[in-house]
């Protein structure tokens, strides 16, 4: 099932055949995914992690000057000192680095896939590309997707 628009923000989640409480799932930002569909999860880790990106702060900077790398670099340097700017993490995206931030009416998301290729358990992440990805989303896309998801998970 896919809640939202892959092309904008969505979730895509996979019950498990003869199960109601386990499935697969990850999430597409902007045509990317973050997470993946091949470990077996609970949706609950979906909804924390969709609400861990909701509750992101204003961050004050001016974050259009830097580089992609460079704004990966600038956020784990702060990352000890405002932990508010993680991405917190579950088991279908311990896999990845994130971190996101407010601005305006968006969500900043900015990710990459940190785990050696030899490490990865989930064949769907061999391949994914390791450049470090900046993502806006508008809030009430987030929260719309967030609701819906909810309601169906019930």
């Amino acid at each position: 099932m896919i809640f939202g628009d892959k092309s904008d923000f969505a979730i895509e989640y996979t019950p498990e055949p003869g199960s109601q409480d386990m499935g697969y799932g990850k999430i597409w930002i902007k045509g990317e995914f973050y997470g993946t569909n091949e470990d077996l999860i609970y949706p609950s880790y979906i909804i924390n992690i969709i609400r861990n990106l909701l509750q992101a702060k204003q961050f004050q900077l001016d974050w259009k000057k830097f580089s992609n790398t460079e704004l990966l670099s600038h956020l784990n340097s702060i990352r000890n000192s405002d932990s508010s700017i993680i991405i917190s993490s579950s088991t279908f995206t311990d896999d990845f680095e994130g971190f996101k931030f407010k601005s305006g009416n968006e969500i900043i998301i900015v990710w990459r896939l940190i785990s050696d290729e030899n490490d990865l358990l989930f064949e769907e992440l061999r391949n994914y590309n390791r450049t470090v990805k900046i993502k806006t989303v508008d809030i009430q896309s987030i929260t719309s997707v967030y609701e819906e998801f909810k309601r169906q998970m019930k």
